[in-house]
Formats: C-alpha cells, sequence, structure tokens
C-alpha cells in the first residue's frame, strides 16, 4: 500500500484558529505577477475530483461555510530547477489556509495518499493578505493544493467568501559555484564576502571558504541556504581547523539561516550538509548590512558570550532562529560583589522566553520563564566571571532588552539568590529571623552550620 495519509482526513487540519497564528510573523514577499487569474471549478472537493495544472498559474473562488478546495500541481523536472513564490488572499475576518502537500499514491491511485505539508500558508482576521512564501524550490513530482477557512471570530457571515490564490516564477536560479570536490576544508570552494550561487549536495556536504576583508569585518552579516521543500538541510559556520562557531537545521521550507553574523577580517567554512541521500539543490546566499539588527552572532556559547560593559550592563538582541541561545559574559568585581543585582529581560510580544545564570564553570546558578518578562532578583554573586543564557520562541521582530541592575547592600536578615540548590545554599545564622520572598516555581535552601556540644533546637 502506498505510504501516505488520505485526503479526506486532512480537511480539519486546513481550518486554523486565530490562536494559533499568534506570532506566526508571516509577511507578504514581492509576488511577480504575470499570470490572469481562473476560476475554480467545481466539485473540487477531493484530489480525486480537482483540476490539475503545472507551471505558473493563479486562482480564484468562494469559500462559503464548510467548503475546501483542491487544485493538483504537476511539477515537472524543469519547472524544479526554477523558484517559485507562492500567494494567498484569504477571505476577510476568517483564518484562511493553504497547504501544499506531495501526493505519495501512484497516478490513478484511489484514495489519494499524501505525505506532510512542504508550504503553509494562513492568514489572520485582521489581515487578509496576500501572505506568501518566495522562492521555493520544489521538488518534481504531483501536489495537492487545497484551501480552506475558519469562522469569523464573530459568528458572523464573512462580507465575502472571495480568495485568490497564485503560483508565479521567482528569482532566477544564481550561477552554480558548486565545484566537486568540496566535500572537506581543504577542499573548499573559495568564495569572498557577500555572494549567491547554486549547488547539489547529491548525497554529501558541500564547503565553502568564505574570506572576509577588514572593509566585511565592519558589516553585519546573514548566510541562507534554501533547500527543496521537504527535505530539510543543515548549515554550519565553522572555522578552518573544524571548530564550530553557529549551526542551523532548516525547516520543513528546507531554509536554514544564520543572521546577525559580526565576524572578523579572516577565513571561514561555510558547510552545508544534506538530511539524505539524492539530489538536493540548492542556493546559499551571503548578505550584508551597514549595522547590526539584533545581537551580535555567533553568541551561542560561553566561549562566544558578548561581555557586557561594566559601565552600562545593558544589551538588546533577538532570538532570531530555532535554536538560536544568545549568551552575554557578566564580569562582577569586587565592588558588584558587595551589591545585590537583578538580571531583568523585557520584550513585548508575548512570546514565551527563560534566562538563566551561570558561573564559570557553566554550573547553572538560576532561572527564569515568562512570557512578559522575567527577572532574577536579589542576587548575591562573588567575584568573578558569569555568563547569562537567553532563550526563547524566534521572532525577527521580537527585539528583548537585558539589563543587569545594581540595587543595594544585602541584609543580613533576607535571603539572597541564588539559593535554589543545595550546592548553593545560602548561609543562616540560626540567631537570625530569616526572611525571603517566593516567586513562581522559586525553592530557597539555606545552610546552617553547627558546632559544639549537641543540643536541641
Amino acid at each position: 500500500m502506498p505510504r501516505g495519509r488520505r485526503w479526506d482526513a486532512l480537511f480539519a487540519a486546513l481550518v486554523l484558529l486565530p490562536s494559533m497564528l499568534a506570532g506566526a510573523g508571516l509577511g507578504a514577499a514581492a509576488v511577480r505577477a504575470a499570470v490572469a487569474c481562473a476560476p475554480e471549478t467545481e466539485p473540487n472537493d477531493a484530489p480525486e475530483t480537482a483540476q490539475t495544472f503545472s507551471g505558473a498559474a493563479c486562482y480564484s473562488g468562494m469559500l462559503p461555510d464548510g467548503d475546501q478546495d483542491i487544485l493538483i500541481w504537476d511539477v515537472s523536472a524543469a519547472d524544479a530547477a526554477k523558484r517559485w513564490n507562492v500567494a494567498l488572499t484569504g477571505v476577510p475576518q476568517t483564518v484562511t489556509g493553504l497547504k501544499l502537500l506531495p501526493i505519495t499514491s501512484d497516478p490513478g491511485a484511489s484514495p489519494v495518499l499524501t505525505g506532510s505539508p512542504a508550504v503553509e500558508l494562513n492568514t489572520s482576521p485582521a489581515a487578509p493578505g496576500p501572505v506568501s512564501q518566495s522562492n521555493l524550490l520544489i521538488p518534481p513530482g504531483r501536489y495537492v493544493l487545497g484551501v480552506s477557512r475558519s469562522a469569523t471570530t464573530s459568528g458572523v457571515a464573512p462580507p465575502t467568501f472571495d480568495y485568490q490564490i497564485s503560483i508565479n516564477e521567482g528569482d532566477p536560479m544564481p550561477p552554480n559555484g558548486d565545484s566537486e570536490p568540496n566535500d572537506d576544508a581543504r577542499h573548499a570552494s573559495p568564495v569572498h564576502g557577500a555572494f549567491s550561487l547554486s549547488g547539489d549536495l547529491k548525497g554529501s556536504v558541500d564547503q565553502y571558504a568564505w574570506t572576509l576583508s577588514n572593509d566585511d569585518a565592519a558589516r553585519a552579516w546573514s548566510l541562507e541556504a534554501d533547500g527543496t521543500v521537504g527535505a530539510s538541510l543543515y548549515l554550519a559556520l565553522q572555522t578552518p581547523d573544524g571548530r564550530l562557531l553557529t549551526s542551523q537545521p532548516g525547516g520543513a521550507d528546507g531554509r536554514a539561516g544564520l543572521i546577525d553574523l559580526k565576524l572578523a577580517a579572516g577565513r571561514y567554512i561555510v558547510a552545508v550538509e544534506p538530511s539524505s541521500d539524492g539530489s538536493h539543490p540548492y542556493v546559499l546566499t551571503a548578505t550584508s548590512t551597514n549595522g547590526l539588527s539584533g545581537d551580535p552572532e555567533p553568541n551561542d556559547t560561553a566561549a562566544t558570550a558578548v561581555p557586557l560593559d561594566p559601565a552600562h550592563l545593558v544589551a538588546r538582541g533577538r532570538i532570531g532562529r530555532a535554536g538560536d541561545r544568545d549568551t552575554y559574559g557578566l564580569k562582577v568585581d569586587d565592588t558588584l560583589a558587595k551589591t545585590l543585582l537583578d538580571i531583568k529581560l523585557i520584550w513585548h510580544s508575548g512570546l514565551p522566553k527563560r534566562v538563566c545564570l551561570y558561573d564559570a564553570s557553566e554550573t547553572q546558578l538560576g532561572c527564569g520563564s515568562g512570557t512578559a518578562g522575567v527577572a532574577l532578583s536579589n542576587l548575591l554573586l562573588p567575584a568573578g566571571s558569569y555568563t547569562i543564557g537567553l532563550t526563547g520562541d524566534p521572532s525577527l521582530s521580537d527585539f528583548y532588552l537585558l539589563r543587569v541592575d545594581p540595587t543595594s547592600a544585602p541584609a543580613p536578615d533576607f535571603e539572597t539568590e541564588p539559593n535554589d540548590a543545595v550546592a548553593v545554599a545560602a548561609a543562616w545564622s540560626p540567631s537570625v529571623v530569616m526572611r525571603g520572598r517566593l516567586t513562581p516555581g522559586d525553592r530557597d535552601y539555606f545552610r546552617i552550620t553547627v558546632t559544639g556540644t549537641p543540643q536541641l533546637w
């Protein structure tokens, strides 16, 4: 039996709720519009009765309550060598969803079976679009393209049931820069500064020797690897001796990106690795800007932590990609060691974030999580080096502010942090009545030293 899922089980997955779109960050990319829109033809509620098309296309239609419209997109080998833009304008006041799913069953087989979505677009009740994904690499094959919508949030019928979908050619493929053999750093293909090239992984890693000049080092850089949708790849930035600086696995859309890179002049290795055997075309691009939008990457580890300025213990940044971790170095001198510190993380989106404090041996001293700000308060830290690590849901527009505030001298009768584990238990004299503060998830430990003759306490 062919592998996949029956299409009639996917209707519920196409109808999305507005709460699912919070923080989705879907933007409308520029789409080359040169194809006239044709009306959708009923019946088309199932793949077996759907119209088939190839190449660029544009369709308009209506989605009354409970309706879904389906098309079959036949992607030839010639079309798979191009990049494509997919756009959706939805029904106003609803969540309208578009899904592109590869057909896994044989032509003419019934029922039609599909794999996981290769492309997904969703509009919101407040913004019917268009929303789009641009310059996608679509493998050859047959695809179900389905459109459906939710009800309005008010329960009243929308002012119109009209929607529109379009598929147009994207930007031309850049020149081929994949000169084999380039499977290791010694044979890496040379590139310099800003570049854009195409290649094919063909079951093995491709490596590029990326040289940045002194002028290049004054700029901020982004690296993006765009592979075929549905076939993830892995993008890594390394030193010539193989030390990993930062990396990013690709998503279902085949894309991986490293942003906000601030690198010294010199030579680096950019590695693109496939997730499976076979042909995997890709586009690799390096672009630069005059200034940083977020925190200077790579700073995912203690070794690459961005040092906080002792005179101004404030940093601004963003969790810009899945798996991103921003790390900052905090130097506590003898003066700060006598003062209570508050570490505060502030942002506006409502997406969850987490902040953790580590000592010089990278032992975790304390953490806090939240969706509307996080604070690690009443910290009394011995002189030394520390790191602050930030994680959370990624968003290019969700900037945070990290600050370390000296507050006041510690009080002998009030607990100080970190004291969330036995190893960092706060010292306590039995002659003092100790006070403290418990926040959600907090745990306070105290250490008592008993000397002399045993006695009752």
